[in-house]
């Protein structure tokens, strides 16, 4: 069976394309390439989510520290309902916020 191909969009700006890799309830794994033109602040949330991801154990202090700095400042990015993919055929699937990592892989969760 082929992988997946889908775009990501939020607010209906293109983010990235992905290829869907693996799943495990509830979650969903893939791989991203970044469209050129994402607005910044889209993209400086990539990139803390990116550097989350390079955390060693996530539940250590560094990062509970770094998350609880940084975490306001993206929370319409967090909790935004505007996330969604769109598959080969067209079909529209509304995901919570993905989480993008260091390996440019990502994980998301249909809502």
């Amino acid at each position: 069976m082929p992988p997946k191909i889908y775009k990501l969009f939020h607010d209906n700006i293109l983010i990235s394309n992905i290829t869907q890799t693996d799943a495990d309830f509830p979650n969903l794994f893939g791989t991203f390439t970044l469209a050129k033109a994402i607005p910044p602040h889209v993209q400086n949330y990539i990139e803390y989510r990116i550097n989350i991801s390079k955390f060693k154990d996530i539940s250590s202090k560094e990062p509970m520290e770094y998350i609880k700095q940084n975490d306001g400042i993206f929370l319409d990015l967090i909790e935004s309902e505007a996330w969604y993919l769109l598959d080969e055929q067209g079909t529209k699937d509304i995901i919570m916020s993905p989480h993008f990592r260091s390996d440019s892989s990502i994980v998301w969760r249909w809502t």
